[in-house]
């Protein structure tokens, strides 16, 4: 309780997590002071592991060296970058499931910001992009900041949409698009990268997956836009 943890907030963890009714308390503590252990030297405190387990209740149960594992090799894949474990662990304490999701996972939807990023002509910056929603699909990413904006390019109802409702709002527009152009497609103009290909795969599978058809876009793959 001294780290601000109340018996309101364990109970409703149990609830959400019911095998946590029936873990020792001796494990619970060191699954929790173990991670922090782990990581103090890089700034994580007991408080803030508690809270981001309060609202990720699995982190009670899950084991200090996979968290561990998870949060280092993801530091590894973004090093060059200069992702630092200091930086991550706190995107980390703003969005628990990231403790427990892969690393490679997680390194492919930062990679996909990091592409829509490119496309749109923006810097590069690491720090800001760990700081986004990285549990985001990578459909969703894609769609959200790099094909929708490219769309609005070229139809000005799409500007109306909200970005909450994206994905249903893109499958309805595609598919009165495919019911007035059977046989048409739409032309999109993206930057060449190392991520050019996992970006027109998803969009296709998007397309297959929702509208029976992964011929809907024509991406053509450009140097640069100049």
């Amino acid at each position: 309780e001294k780290e601000g943890l109340t018996t309101e907030q364990y109970l409703q963890a149990c609830v959400e997590k019911p095998p946590l009714f029936s873990r020792s308390p001796e494990t619970i503590e060191k699954n929790v002071l173990e991670l922090v252990k782990k990581f103090e030297k890089e700034g994580l405190t007991t408080e803030q592991y508690l809270q981001a387990c309060v609202k990720q209740p699995s982190l009670f149960c899950q084991s200090p060296e996979t968290i561990e594992k998870n949060v280092l090799e993801l530091v590894k894949k973004f090093e060059k970058e200069g992702l630092t474990t200091e930086q991550y662990l706190q995107a980390c304490v703003k969005l628990p499931p990231l403790f427990s999701r892969s690393p490679d996972t997680i390194a492919e939807h930062i990679k996909a910001y990091m592409y829509c990023d490119f496309n749109n002509g923006i810097k590069i910056d690491i720090q800001g992009i760990i700081n986004r929603c990285l549990t985001y699909s990578t459909s969703l990413i894609y769609i959200r900041n790099l094909l929708v904006p490219r769309l609005k390019l070229l139809d000005p109802e799409i500007k109306q949409w909200g970005r909450n409702a994206l994905k249903p709002k893109l499958t309805m527009y595609l598919e009165d698009f495919v019911n007035k152009n059977p046989k048409g497609s739409i032309t999109i103009r993206i930057r060449k990268g190392d991520m050019t290909e996992n970006f027109i795969l998803t969009m296709n599978e998007f397309t297959q997956k929702n509208l029976g058809r992964d011929d809907i876009f024509n991406f053509v793959a450009l140097e640069s836009f100049n």
